[in-house]
């Protein structure tokens, strides 16, 4: 399945390390496109793991939003501003 994903980590002491495992976390299972936001190609068992690890690193003061298309591809991009693609090292 596709899969966006989009975070806002409160930015106390606390925050700034769970934001820098967050993003890990995220580069390890998907592509970075920009700041907060990743997306690419997961199964349901990559999207639940995911999950999990995300619900025990995040607190209740910060926000992760997964859009999860049950469709193999992505929605329609359309790009304005900067519009380096940088999904398109893809394979």
């Amino acid at each position: 399945m596709y899969v966006i994903l989009m975070y806002d980590i409160e930015m106390d002491k606390q925050g700034v390390k769970i934001r820098k495992k967050l993003f890990g976390l995220c580069s390890r299972y998907l592509h970075h496109i920009q700041f907060s936001v990743f997306e690419g190609q997961l199964d349901r068992s990559e999207v639940r793991a995911l999950e999990n690890s995300i619900r025990q690193l995040v607190r209740a003061s910060d926000s992760v939003i997964l859009f999860e298309n049950i469709y193999d591809k992505p929605p329609i991009k359309k790009m304005f501003g900067n519009t380096e693609d940088q999904t398109s090292n893809f394979i």
